[in-house]
């Protein structure tokens, strides 16, 4: 009987040492996941300055299937022309702060042009069907100049939950 009890209290003993060695290493982890999200992240990769994105005569414009809670709308024509003819069309700005495209939707005419400026610390694009301003690091600039009419929806390629809309008329 002495052995049985004698076995049964190793048992227990061993059983709470090894639940307590597995408490330990729970909170191991906790601490590891913690300090893994709290450590800095690694700088994106250097990006040449863009000065003129890519061309969009053979952009098509896509049906617009982003779902938008009430964006801003620049009206058109409020930004300074590109230069004194009309006919080489309007510049529209767009920045990107806070992780969001503001406004997230503009309105232009066929030929005007949009251009947008990061003032984010980390680096964004404006990626749509048939263009990409590429990689806009803090304060650069990626401009588009817009042909065909129709709805153009865009993404920030490294930050998709990132969207704006372009509709040409």
């Amino acid at each position: 009987m002495v052995r049985v009890i004698q076995q049964n209290l190793r048992s227990r003993t061993q059983l709470r040492s090894m639940v307590m060695s597995m408490k330990h290493i729970i909170a191991i982890l906790a601490i590891l996941l913690v300090i893994a999200a709290c450590a800095p992240q690694a700088p994106a990769p250097e990006a040449a300055p863009v000065s003129e994105a890519m061309p969009v005569p053979d952009a098509e414009p896509v049906p617009d299937t982003a779902a938008e809670a009430a964006p801003e709308t620049v009206p058109m024509g409020e930004t300074a022309p590109l230069n004194d003819d009309p006919a080489q069309g309007v510049i529209h700005d767009v920045e990107i702060k806070g992780f969001r495209f503001t406004p997230a939707v503009v309105t232009i005419r066929a030929g005007d042009s949009v251009r947008w400026t990061n003032k984010d610390d980390v680096a964004h694009t404006a990626t749509g069907n048939g263009f990409d301003t590429g990689l806009l690091e803090k304060d650069q600039i990626g401009k588009v100049t817009f042909d065909k009419a129709g709805s153009y929806v865009y993404i920030c390629t490294p930050h998709p939950g990132m969207r704006g809309k372009i509709i040409v008329q």
